[in-house]
């Protein structure tokens, strides 16, 4: 860095520190001080890797981007890449191996990170490399998001110029067991079991009277159920393990039903038995044969969804 850039960085810093002793309004100091919490972290990485995935949102976001990533460093002749995630993601990272390195931020440093990343035109889940940070590639990104297939699907397969359907990789279950060791679970998997979870980020909640009577229904089947998530339903069992538990819970039980979420998007490709509930809008794009996350048990609802009848037709299932 020139003497020149050096004393830029240092004027920014001391005019950033002046506005938080100055600025009365509260909220602007804590974006003020994540901000440059944002930027040391930029700087510390950047030193580290030249090209650096941020991944600071959900599990779908992980799934996706880690699916790419050989291909990525294949198309744009990338020798490594890291990833900069929360520490419950890790293991996630990990089933992939697409990664050279990966590092856990707690959740108030990764999202300034990503506050700052966002504010420099970098895009969210990647910086420092020119593919990422060049003013066509923001565009066609904020463009791709309101894409229905999916604005990550849509800005793999138009910029960054990747066989979204060829290219996929999957991630490899048998190494659940190096995240594993030294954990003793309590739950009883003798018997039929099945695991349900209700819960997701990014769509519209179902009512919970649906999950009540599809619980009593498979109970009276013979089934022990596990829930995931905070619902409490009488005869079934609430759990909330963390996320590399429930993935071995899932690769255990007899079927999984869920709500599409990040969550069943990495038991499916994970070769996990799972039955996805979504909404028509996705279920259309998800049937079609070029789109890379294939759901082979998935049901379609809408507003006007008899939920009664899908109840029945989820037991007709199991």
């Amino acid at each position: 860095m020139s003497m020149m850039s050096k004393s830029k960085a240092v004027l920014s810093e001391k005019f950033l520190f002046r506005r938080i002793t100055e600025d009365e309004n509260i909220l602007s100091r804590l974006k003020i001080i994540s901000y440059i919490r944002g930027w040391l972290l930029f700087r510390k990485y950047k030193k580290l890797y030249k090209n650096a995935f941020v991944l600071s949102s959900h599990i779908g976001e992980v799934v996706f981007t880690c699916s790419y990533v050989e291909a990525y460093k294949k198309q744009w002749g990338i020798d490594k890449c890291c990833v900069i995630t929360f520490d419950r993601f890790i293991p996630i990272v990990g089933l992939y191996e697409t990664f050279d390195d990966v590092f856990a931020l707690d959740p108030k440093p990764l999202r300034a990170l990503s506050y700052y990343l966002s504010d420099k035109n970098h895009l969210k889940t990647g910086f420092v490399n020119d593919i990422w940070k060049n003013k066509h590639s923001q565009d066609l990104f904020n463009k791709c998001k309101h894409s229905k297939i999916g604005y990550h699907a849509e800005f793999y397969s138009t910029y960054l110029k990747i066989d979204i359907r060829s290219q996929i990789k999957k991630p490899d279950i048998s190494l659940i067991g190096n995240y594993l060791s030294n954990r003793n679970s309590n739950l009883d998997f003798t018997g039929k079991t099945i695991l349900i979870c209700p819960l997701a980020q990014t769509v519209k909640m179902i009512p919970n009277t649906f999950w009540e009577k599809l619980v009593s229904r498979i109970i009276s089947k013979g089934y022990k159920v596990y829930i995931n998530g905070n619902m409490d339903i009488e005869n079934a069992i609430t759990i909330k393990p963390d996320l590399i538990e429930l993935v071995d819970l899932a690769s255990k039980v007899n079927r999984v039903i869920s709500l599409q979420s990040g969550l069943s998007d990495l038991l499916v490709e994970l070769g996990i038995e799972c039955d996805v509930i979504m909404y028509e809008e996705q279920a259309f794009y998800r049937r079609k044969d070029d789109y890379p996350f294939v759901v082979p048990s998935l049901t379609g609802i809408n507003d006007s969804t008899d939920f009664d009848y899908l109840v029945e037709r989820l037991i007709e299932r199991l």
